[in-house]
């Protein structure tokens, strides 16, 4: 039985000082089951297949639904809602295949580097993301996990930065504007909002200013990768916009729902905290992480991303999706058993839906800093 774990208050700010103290990860390690760092390529291949046909035979049912007579009596009001909820399905089930190609750029999905390079090239190229440059940036954003600096996807806003910084200060102003960000968010990070463009390898932008030049040719071999499929989306739907946009476009505005809403509530709430240089320390910055449940079977469905993320980034190359609870049961109650158990973030999220909105109005991407801090190890 898992051990009873403590859920955060999220409607209190609690002190900087209860969230600062290190563990070793060494000893996090050794309290982990061996199983957990186990991968199975069958458990890979058959979530990868399990995610992918059920969006493919969505999209084949709902394709076959609007040739036949039947779809045409329905009324607008009745086709209207069929295709809200084939929207919603099918952008799901990208977002799941979009875990499994984490799981491929983490290397966790299977041993060979060039499997996982494979797999993961197919998983986001049908969801037109380029594989090599999202996972140089997502590597860096979980080395540097908040750091004001050097962190990448979350632009922290913090006191200090916004006196000096005119354009944060505006956008934090304004909160009005993260409202459609769950929606465009996604689009606008590939674009290179704020960390670089993920299609063009551009110098002077941070992805790429220090980046060695082998990577330019890997994003433009990904870039070729995502246009491929782009092609093959617009073959099958006769490369029309209407249906490119009714089939597939609308789905992917679901997908990028998800994933900016997973991801900004993993990281962000009333107690985020981020690290300046000298103060980051991995361990530490990994605890800011929260693990949230979703509920309602979702949690399982794409793959414990939700509620077994602090223990994924404490060890995001070395266990794949399918084991992260088995790791996280096993983190709750070495926290409990330490005394530590105030350190590990768990909240029920049931109102995901409306959190994510009420989050990004309320706290943007503003977080607490620490300056001096008590380092406290686990014996």
């Amino acid at each position: 039985m898992a051990p009873r774990v403590k859920e955060s208050d999220s409607s209190k700010s609690a002190p900087v000082s209860n969230h600062v103290k290190s563990l070793e990860l060494a000893k996090l390690r050794e309290i982990i089951p061996k199983q957990a760092f186990e991968k199975s390529l069958t458990k890979s291949f058959f979530y990868m297949f399990f995610d992918m046909s059920m969006w493919l035979v969505l999209t084949f049912a709902m394709s076959e639904l609007c040739d036949t007579e039947m779809w045409n009596k329905m009324g607008l009001v009745l086709q209207t809602i069929v295709a809200l909820v084939y929207w919603n399905l099918t952008g799901f089930f990208l977002w799941c295949m979009f875990v499994v190609g984490h799981d491929c750029g983490h290397g966790t999905f299977s041993n060979s580097e060039l499997l996982n390079d494979v797999c993961g090239h197919i998983l986001h190229g049908c969801l037109m993301v380029p594989f090599y440059p999202w996972q140089l940036s997502h590597r860096r954003h979980h080395m540097y996990h908040n750091h004001v600096d050097k962190d990448y996807s979350f632009p922290w806003y913090t006191e200090d930065n916004l006196k000096i910084n005119k354009v944060n200060a505006l956008f934090n102003r304004n909160r009005f504007v993260m409202l459609p960000l769950p929606f465009i968010g996604w689009a606008m990070y590939l674009i290179g909002f704020p960390d670089g463009s993920h299609f063009l390898p551009i110098p002077f932008q941070k992805l790429w200013a220090e980046t060695e030049k082998i990577e330019y040719f890997k994003c433009l071999f990904s870039t070729m990768t995502v246009l491929a499929f782009a092609a093959t989306v617009g073959y099958f739907n006769s490369f029309s916009l209407g249906k490119i946009a009714f089939y597939y476009g609308a789905s992917w505005i679901g997908f990028s729902w998800w994933l900016t809403t997973v991801t900004y509530l993993q990281h962000h709430g009333p107690e985020t905290t981020s690290y300046k240089e000298g103060e980051w320390k991995f361990v530490d910055a990994a605890f800011e992480t929260v693990d949230r449940k979703f509920g309602y079977g979702i949690d399982n469905l794409h793959h414990n991303i939700t509620d077994g993320h602090v223990v994924h980034h404490l060890f995001f190359t070395k266990i794949p999706h399918y084991n992260l609870m088995l790791a996280t049961r096993a983190l709750q109650k070495h926290m409990v058993d330490s005394k530590m158990d105030h350190l590990y973030r768990f909240e029920k999220t049931y109102d995901f839906m409306i959190r994510i909105f009420y989050y990004m109005y309320t706290f943007g991407w503003m977080s607490h800093t620490v300056e001096k801090r008590a380092h406290v190890k686990s014996q």
